[in-house]
């Protein structure tokens, strides 16, 4: 990831949103929530805890609390050009494609809507000079 890491954050008020509408998911021990190349089925709210990019086995990027992953990809049905490592503790809320259609097509322009709309507008192409 570039360094639009901050854009990639939702705000603290809208977290409990998500949180009604999405189950969140504890890991217990390390897990690959993605490879690179893969498209994905989901995107990921981080709750708490991190998530490592990494590429060719080195990190490249780390996010936390309220980081949105995958979102941009998913909805346009693009790989992922990085791995991503979950570390244990950390909560993710999986957000699937029908429901981010769902927030997308919410009459009127709610705090979460636009913030999703951004989302997707936002460069998410990995810089790894």
């Amino acid at each position: 990831m570039n360094d639009s890491n901050q854009k990639l954050k939702i705000p603290e008020t809208l977290i409990k949103t998500i949180l009604d509408i999405a189950r969140p998911l504890k890991y217990s021990s390390p897990s690959n929530l993605f490879y690179s190349g893969q498209t994905p089925i989901v995107a990921y709210l981080l709750l708490n805890g991190l998530v490592h990019f990494t590429k060719n086995g080195k990190v490249v990027g780390t996010f936390t609390r309220g980081s949105v992953i995958g979102l941009k990809e998913l909805m346009t049905n693009s790989p992922i050009s990085v791995d991503a490592q979950i570390l244990p503790g950390t909560e993710v809320c999986f957000i699937d494609r029908s429901t981010i259609l769902g927030i997308l097509k919410e009459s009127g322009q709610t705090p979460l809507k636009e913030f999703v709309q951004n989302l997707l507008n936002v460069d998410t192409t990995p810089n790894f000079t």
